[in-house]
């Protein structure tokens, strides 16, 4: 009996001085009181009052004003020392850059039919804010079907892009758009003897990802579509009377992941 008496009376007073310790924190802790006003106002200060029509609030600067509650939009509370409070500092801060240089480094393995091919990518640009950014890269993509063969493109391209959320971790968006120029002239047609030239041509590529954020380094994934088109020019007969031109477009499904720094 005496044992269990002795064990609630140390689990008691554990429990007090945890409520303590808190007590003395909140004690501790620095802040203001924000409220925004639907028609644009921003108020900081603290609350002094609050009934059911209006709210009592020391502004900055001394000066009490009386703010009616159907105009108030959000009323919010900003700690100004909580990282200095052991127990209140454990909220993920947001670091990720909304604005400055960019450079990313991108693996992806596209698909068509049953025909599996891959590219690199290397992009470099500035965020002008969260939501918009534009940069410029190059990369390289292989593409092979039954009709054209296997055929390499080294792409040059702008790119714009857009984080979605303010969070550390969060959705994008990107579009790619440029030129792609033709490395080889391989193909398997039955009038290959009679290609006289072949060349690259435009390059697209929109896609949808999702940034795992980190403080200096962090891991993308997306999806998008590729498209990519080819010119090639070939003789109309063994003669060589007429020349005509023929235009492919290779467009394929990815899935990739990158390295965002």
């Amino acid at each position: 009996m005496k044992h269990i008496i002795f064990f609630f009376l140390m689990l008691f007073t554990a429990t007090l001085s945890a409520q303590m310790s808190d007590s003395t924190a909140l004690a501790r802790l620095q802040y203001i009181d924000v409220i925004m006003m639907k028609s644009g106002s921003l108020y900081q200060g603290h609350i002094k009052k609050i009934s059911e029509t209006t709210i009592d609030m020391q502004i900055l600067g001394g000066f009490v004003v009386y703010l009616n509650q159907k105009d108030i939009k959000t009323i919010k509370q900003r700690c100004l020392n909580c990282n200095d409070i052991a127990g209140y500092n454990s909220i993920e801060k947001y670091r990720f850059r909304e604005q400055g240089f960019y450079s990313q480094v991108s693996s992806s393995v596209t698909s068509s039919e049953d025909q599996f091919d891959f590219s690199i990518n290397v992009v470099a640009g500035k965020m002008q804010r969260r939501t918009l950014g534009f940069g410029g890269g190059l990369g390289l993509y292989h593409f092979s079907s039954y009709r054209n063969g296997q055929q390499r493109f080294v792409p040059i391209f702008g790119e714009i892009r857009s984080y979605l959320r303010k969070k550390m971790s969060t959705p994008f968006v990107t579009a790619k758009a440029g030129y792609g120029l033709l490395l080889n002239k391989e193909t398997i047609n039955t009038w290959e003897n009679l290609i006289t030239n072949q060349r690259g041509g435009l390059f697209l590529n929109p896609s949808i990802g999702y940034r795992f954020g980190a403080d200096a380094v962090n891991f993308v994934i997306d999806v998008g579509f590729v498209m990519q088109q080819s010119k090639i020019n070939y003789l109309t007969n063994n003669e060589g009377v007429g020349i005509n031109w023929r235009k492919y477009n290779f467009q394929r499904w990815q899935i990739g992941i990158g390295i965002l720094f």
